[in-house]
């Protein structure tokens, strides 16, 4: 098990910053050169970074989640056998998923915090899924595979590409060619729209490894884990969550488990 504290992630917005400024520098540097203009040189230089994220993500962040040993961080990993060895089964049943689905095992990292989070980055032929320590502990083990079904489902698909793809065409768009701020609103909401796609068919491959049953039930868990950590009370989708979904990056709970027990 890979263990990797959250506060080490804040050290990415150093990482950026100083991508940020490289990537400013070559391009003044590309435009005395050639007489090109500089924000055309540095728009098509951040464009294929975006492009680039999916293959080198999964490295990237695990050389920022990098931590000395255990006794080190003082987690007490070691003094928790059961965390170890439910880790050890999900390392198992994430290489049954992949090979089911086609792709190369993703690897695990366990991050040390109790927020209830898990997110799969990279490309079918090297990605890795992070899961935080309070996600792992809470829920059941038949959760846990519906959510590594679902973070598969997004690496087997390629999301995080179809997502930096995007977003890179609208940064180049923007940098060359100008974007109306009139129109800036609507790309923002297609992009979001984007994204939600990604969502239900992360949904349909979970469900294509895992049964609509396992889908569903793992859908319900985390909708109940949501609604207890914010202490609101369950609700009928309305119009206005149907307008809140229209600005979000997930569907919400209600569409996704209707759309998992649909087919």
């Amino acid at each position: 098990m890979i263990p990797m504290r959250a506060s080490r992630l804040a050290l990415a917005f150093l990482v950026v910053v100083a991508l940020i400024a490289a990537i400013d520098i070559a391009a003044r540097a590309i435009s005395a050169g050639t007489g090109i203009g500089t924000g055309g040189i540095d728009a098509s230089i951040t464009a294929l970074c975006f492009l680039a994220y999916p293959w080198i993500s999964p490295a990237v962040l695990e050389a920022v989640a990098k931590t000395p040993p255990y006794p080190a961080l003082g987690l007490g990993l070691e003094s928790e056998p059961e965390l170890e060895r439910n880790f050890a089964q999900l390392t198992v049943t994430a290489q049954r998923l992949a090979h089911e689905a086609g792709i190369r095992a993703p690897r695990l990292v366990m991050v040390d915090d109790p927020g209830h989070i898990a997110v799969g980055v990279g490309m079918p032929s090297r990605s890795t899924i992070f899961i935080t320590k309070g996600l792992s502990s809470y829920v059941t083990s038949s959760t846990l595979e519906g959510i590594l079904a679902h973070e598969i489902g997004h690496i087997s698909s390629r999301h995080t590409f179809v997502q930096a793809f995007v977003f890179a065409g609208l940064f180049a768009g923007k940098s060359l060619i100008g974007i109306p701020s009139g129109l800036a609103p609507m790309i923002l909401i297609g992009y979001l729209a984007v994204l939600r796609q990604c969502e239900f068919a992360a949904d349909r491959r979970a469900v294509s490894l895992v049964g609509s049953e396992r889908a569903a039930a793992t859908l319900l868990e985390l909708r109940n884990l949501v609604r207890e950590r914010v202490r609101k009370p369950s609700a009928e989708p309305d119009f206005t969550s149907w307008l809140k979904d229209g600005f979000s990056t997930h569907p919400s709970f209600a569409r996704r488990i209707a759309a998992v027990r649909a087919g």
